[in-house]
């Protein structure tokens, strides 16, 4: 299963780190059950571990079920714009199986 998901205006702790990105990069979807702000969190990290967001609110729902499910979901890099400040980035997600 493929799932397109616009991630836009997402934050970088590392700006040597995504001017790297590259179309089909590998990126993890990060269960955040305890997010104080969003119950159904789910951030974005490269596989070394560098946070680049979250899957925005309307997408997240169906999502963290089917990871709470025991479901493995994954993604690649479709595209993404870093203007040295601001990453606008959308991924493809995969339900794996």
């Amino acid at each position: 299963m493929i799932i397109n998901v616009e991630l836009f205006h997402i934050f970088a702790t590392d700006e040597k780190i995504v001017p790297r990105l590259k179309e089909n990069d590998p990126v993890l979807l990060i269960r955040e059950a305890d997010n104080k702000y969003d119950k159904n969190a789910i951030s974005v990290t490269t596989p070394s571990g560098l946070k680049l967001g979250y899957v925005p609110h309307e997408h997240n729902l169906i999502f963290s079920r089917l990871i709470d499910a025991g479901n493995l979901l994954f993604g690649r890099v479709k595209t993404f714009h870093w203007d040295g400040k601001n990453l606008e980035l959308v991924i493809k997600v995969y339900l794996a199986g």
